[in-house]
C-alpha cells in the first residue's frame, strides 16, 4: 500500500481513511496529514493545518487554520485548536 496519495494534498494512507470517514478538509492544497494519524468523523481541518504521525484527533473537532498537531498528540472530541 502507498504511504501517500497525490491530490495536491499530502495525506498519507491515514488521510485517505480520514476522508472516507467524514473528515472535512477546507483547503486540501495547504493541509498535511501524516501516515498513522487518526481523525474522527465530523472534524473540520482548516487551511494550513498539519496533523503529525500518531496524532489522534477526536470526533467533531475544528483544527486550524495554521494549526500544528504534533505527532503523538491526543485531541479530545469536540475540541477547537486555533
Amino acid at each position: 500500500m502507498r504511504e501517500s496519495l497525490s491530490l495536491g494534498l499530502d495525506i498519507g494512507t491515514s488521510g485517505v481513511k480520514a476522508l472516507l470517514d467524514g473528515v472535512r478538509i477546507e483547503d486540501p492544497d495547504t493541509t498535511r496529514i501524516d501516515a498513522g494519524a487518526e481523525i474522527g468523523a465530523g472534524t473540520l481541518l482548516r487551511p494550513f493545518t498539519f496533523v503529525g504521525a500518531g496524532a489522534r484527533v477526536g470526533r467533531n473537532c475544528s483544527i486550524g487554520p495554521h494549526a500544528h498537531v504534533p505527532r503523538g498528540t491526543v485531541v479530545p472530541d469536540g475540541t477547537t485548536v486555533a
